[in-house]
């Protein structure tokens, strides 16, 4: 006699399965006193480029400035990251730059930088337009990122 399989249990399986993976932490957030070097940027609501830069920690090789519009190039987690933590705008990146370029936008009709990107990291707290749990400021999970490409 074959046994039937419960659709119950089959629903209590997959509800566990997206809780247990909301709890695997993919990037875990720095704390903002533990960084020694790179760029802070925050997204900004400009006609132009999406980043600013919010504080520059160690040297300024590139010679950048605060509250400067930037765009960047390799990863962007505006690109990368579910709507959840680019909407709220009140996330700060740590970006590692690698090079910067001064180019002309033809749209804006003015020169902006291009931070091409060595490797980021998301600064605590982390901020979610919808929070689920309270203790997920302090990590990413697989639902923080895209999965289907990028948003452009």
């Amino acid at each position: 006699m074959k046994k039937r399989i419960n659709s119950k249990k089959i629903l209590l399986i997959i509800v566990a399965v997206f809780i247990i993976s909301t709890l695997i932490p993919v990037r875990i957030a720095v704390n903002e006193d533990d960084i020694s070097e790179g760029y802070l940027l925050r997204i900004t609501q400009t006609t132009g480029p999406w980043w600013r830069i919010d504080d520059i920690i160690g040297e300024n090789e590139h010679n950048l400035q605060k509250n400067e519009l930037v765009y960047l190039d390799g990863f962007d987690p505006y690109t990368r990251l579910s709507s959840e933590l680019i909407g709220s705008f009140q996330n700060t990146f740590l970006i590692s730059v690698s090079y910067v370029e001064n180019l002309y936008c033809e749209i804006f009709k003015d020169y902006y930088y291009t931070l091409t990107v060595e490797s980021w990291d998301i600064v605590y707290p982390i901020i979610r337009e919808f929070p689920r749990l309270p203790y997920m400021r302090r990590f990413l999970n697989i639902y923080d990122y895209r999965w289907f490409g990028p948003r452009f």
